[in-house]
Parts: structure tokens; sequence; C-alpha cells
């Protein structure tokens, strides 16, 4: 009966309330912070009433970020005469509310990126947010996926791949790899390879470099990470991805726009 039916469902008995409930937390959509702010008190104030602190974030399987201009209050479009301005506290706002979700829901399996759907690439996805990902989800997750404009920094998505040992699936549209910390910041030194044994889907691209981009990338630092060389010492040595079965990459500089 899908999400809606799952609602009706919890108004029947205290039986059906409790399986209801499983599958209204399954997929959470986070959009803009009118709609996040009740889903982050409701999260977070279930997790007072469970023995094992975890409340309805426990349920939650799938998350899908879609950062949009949602409709706000009248009294709220004069908050900041600046656009810009506005636009920053906006894009802060929303990454506060996505790391404290993102700390109620320890099994999340699936995390989609659609932030900055249509637009222009610049943007990259908050260092907190995949720091969260990493220290709260690593173990769990099985797919990640960036699908618009917003692009996660290299080297926290190395952090990030370093601590998903179960992830089936990867999917980028584009990885800055201009915004990196040579030292790795308070990160510390990233890892040099990534061991993903269970991964099976690998799809990158196609999005173009940011216009006007100084140097044109690739996907060659991300290869590299994932299949670290063989050891020449070993008879048998074994292959780096053993479990890939779907590739899919465009080349970066194929769809330049220089």
């Amino acid at each position: 009966a899908g999400w809606r039916g799952a609602l009706t469902l919890q108004l029947v008995c205290r039986s059906w309330r409790f399986t209801a409930v499983k599958q209204v937390y399954r997929r959470v959509v986070l959009c803009c912070e009118k709609h996040m702010n009740p889903l982050v008190r409701t999260l977070e104030e279930s997790k007072k009433f469970d023995p094992e602190k975890l409340g309805y974030g426990r349920w939650v399987r799938e998350m899908e970020t879609r950062r949009t201009a949602c409709s706000k209050d009248p009294e709220d479009e004069d908050v900041a005469d600046d656009e810009g301005h506005k636009l920053k506290i906006e894009l802060h706002m929303f990454a506060i509310n996505a790391v404290r979700i993102i700390r109620c829901v320890p099994n999340l399996q699936i995390y989609i990126n659609k932030n900055g759907w249509a637009k222009p690439l610049g943007l990259n996805t908050y260092r907190a947010v995949m720091k969260e990902l990493r220290e709260h989800c690593g173990s769990s997750l099985l797919r990640l996926q960036w699908t618009a404009s917003e692009s996660p920094r290299w080297d926290d998505l190395k952090h990030l791949l370093s601590k998903t040992p179960n992830l089936r699936t990867l999917s980028l549209l584009y990885v800055d790899f201009a915004q990196t910390d040579g030292d790795g910041g308070s990160l510390g030194l990233p890892p040099k390879y990534s061991v993903l044994s269970h991964l099976e889907q690998l799809h990158l691209g196609p999005f173009p470099p940011p216009f006007g981009a100084e140097v044109l990338g690739s996907w060659d630092r991300i290869l590299e990470f994932l299949m670290p060389p063989r050891s020449e010492s070993a008879p048998n040595p074994a292959p780096s991805l053993p479990a890939l079965h779907t590739v899919s990459i465009t080349p970066l500089n194929l769809l330049s726009s220089r």
C-alpha cells in the first residue's frame, strides 16, 4: 500500500502499528529545513524511550537528499536581502539537519544524493555529512550514489570508501579532485587503497567538469584507489574487485566544454 497505506495501518491496533512504523521509516527524503526539522525531532525523541537508544531510526534503510527550494512562509522571504548569504544559511542548516539524522540511522544501507538537480557543478557534499556517513553507517552501507550536480571531495570520498566493506554499488557523476587536503586535515592521512570485495556495480560519469576548470580530471585516481596493484610474489593473486559485474565509465575529458 506504500507509505500512505502504512500511515493508515498505524491506526488499526498496537500490533499493526509496530509493523507499519517500520515501513513508514524505511525510506526518508531530506529536502528542506521546513520538512527536515520535524523528522529530526521525531528521530531524536524516539531514542529517549528506547532501551537500546535507537528509536525509529533503526528502521531507516534508504536516505535520499533532495535539497530544493520548498515553499516558505511569506515572512521568511525577508530574512536576508542578499541571496548569496541566504543560500549559505540554507546550505548550512541543511547540512546540520542531515548530520543529526545520519546519527540516528545506524542501519542505513542506501544513500542517494540528488542535491543540485539540473544545476551546474560547483557545490560539494559537506565534509561533516561524509564524516557521519563513515562513522555511523559505514559498515551497513550497500549503495552510494551521487546523481546530481553536488559532488563529493576526493579526500572525503576516500575516507568514506575505506569504511564501507560491504558496499555493492558505487555511482558518481563527478568527483571534485581539486578540493583535497594533502595531509587529510582533521581526517588524518587518507588511505592509499580501498578493499571493496563485495562491489558489484561501478558507474562513473557522465558529467562534464565545471566550466573553465584549469585541469581536466579523469577517473584514474578512483580506479587506482579501488584496484590496488597485485603482489608479484603471489602465485595466484586474487582480483581487486572479485564481485564486480557491471561497469560504466564516461571519460571526463570527453565531455569537457573546452
